[in-house]
């Protein structure tokens, strides 16, 4: 979403400011920025939040939360396209279009490891 922080569990040592990148993307993801690139993701996440204490109660979900199933959960279709067949395997980072991977990871951290 902010950062590209897909780093191998091997990797031990990391900068301050890629730890500060993970956590501020970790919030960009589960938020969508905040609800910046979907304004009805708040909603819908408090629905996702609240759904098994409304099925314990047998409270019927609203017609907002029904929408937000239908347009942001996996609709059971399965695909056999290869990798290299979907064209966002791997995506941009959406807050910051544009921006490779190549770049950031040159520009941001500099060489590795830190000392």
């Amino acid at each position: 979403m902010t950062a590209y922080t897909n780093y191998s569990f091997y990797q031990q040592t990391f900068y301050p400011n890629q730890i500060t990148e993970i956590m501020e993307n970790s919030f960009n993801v589960v938020t969508i920025a905040g609800g910046a690139s979907d304004p009805q993701w708040p909603a819908c996440l408090a629905c996702a939040l609240i759904r098994g204490s409304l099925r314990k109660l047998g409270v019927n979900e609203t017609e907002q939360c029904q929408a937000c199933w239908s347009r942001h959960c996996w609709n059971g279709v399965e695909s056999n396209a290869t990798a290299a067949q979907v064209s966002n395997f791997d995506p941009p980072l959406q807050m910051i279009p544009g921006l490779s991977y190549d770049y950031w990871n040159q520009t941001y951290w500099g060489p590795f490891p830190p000392s």
